[in-house]
């Protein structure tokens, strides 16, 4: 297998390791008569701090204080026992996620795709898993994601819609195909992609940041 050349020539992870180093070096920016450096370094990889429950904690607080100040009506159910409570302080976070889409518009329908995804872990029937398919590419569509509403357009599911509704769903799939160069849903449909567990997006990007140095 041939190696990866850039346009004038030179390997490709060559190139990539010289940016990098470029990069964690720091990169001074000219600004009329200030000189800015950029310093991009690769946070250390201490694995006994990070499973340390202080610094957990820590990383807790910093979020609540974060999501009470974008959102002062969740200073109403904050108490400063979470502050030494490092179980109430996850618990009281986790209320603050499942509490925020109950105001902040933005946030209800992935609240309600949560929702969905977990009922369809706990359910067997496969009819009943259809019907929760469908709800969730429905608040996809309400999302402005037509990609990840296809199941609707499928024999069963498009009998109940309005001809007019199908239409403009197959224009907005077909545009972003068009796009994006690639067909909606393709990578959800793979059995590659089924076969993996856990939070896949985020694993996916924590790896690709590892492997560019950034993380």
């Amino acid at each position: 297998m041939s190696e990866r050349m850039t346009m004038r020539g030179i390997p490709f992870a060559a190139m990539k390791e010289k940016l990098l180093r470029k990069l964690r070096g720091g990169i001074k920016v000219p600004f009329v008569n200030l000189v800015a450096t950029i310093d991009l370094r690769r946070l250390p990889q201490d694995e006994a701090r990070e499973n340390d429950p202080a610094f957990k904690h820590a990383i807790a607080l910093r979020t609540l204080r974060r999501l009470i100040a974008v959102f002062p009506e969740l200073h109403a159910f904050y108490h400063p026992s979470v502050e030494t409570d490092f179980a109430g302080c996850l618990a009281l976070l986790d209320f603050y996620h499942q509490y925020i889409p109950l105001f902040h518009e933005p946030a209800r329908e992935t609240q309600v795709r949560n929702l969905l995804f977990g009922l369809d872990k706990a359910v067997r029937d496969d009819g009943f898993k259809k019907v929760i398919a469908e709800e969730i590419a429905k608040s996809n569509l309400r999302s402005g994601v037509p990609e990840r509403a296809t199941v609707l357009l499928d024999d069963r599911a498009g009998l109940s819609w309005d001809p007019a509704f199908v239409a403009q769903l197959r224009a907005d799939i077909e545009a972003y195909e068009h796009h994006y160069g690639s067909r909606a849903g393709l990578i959800r449909s793979l059995d590659l992609w089924k076969s993996f567990s856990g939070d896949t997006r985020g694993r996916s990007l924590r790896f690709f940041l590892s492997k560019t140095g950034i993380w």
